[in-house]
């Protein structure tokens, strides 16, 4: 059911594509168009600044090593008691 809703999204926004091409880029160019394309973005952006992390997420951080790149260590990838080559 998911899957049949997000792709119901893509032809309704197509849709409202179509429709705004129809009333605003007729009239005022691609430009004007550009700028709408950008209201979704500025949307989100407003939605996410109101938004607070769960706090299972803030525990999961606060556990996590602070100085942690994200990138995996070589030692991942070496068999268990391997010595770490430096």
């Amino acid at each position: 059911m998911g899957a049949g809703l997000m792709h119901t999204g893509y032809y309704v926004g197509i849709f409202l594509a179509a429709l705004a091409n129809y009333g605003i880029g007729s009239h005022y160019g691609w430009r004007a168009m550009f700028i709408v394309g950008g209201v979704p973005a500025l949307l989100l952006a407003w939605i996410r600044h109101g938004v607070a992390e769960p706090v299972a997420w803030k525990k999961k951080e606060a556990w996590s090593d602070p100085g942690r790149s994200g990138v995996p260590s070589p030692r991942c990838f070496l068999p268990p008691g391997a010595a770490v080559p430096s």
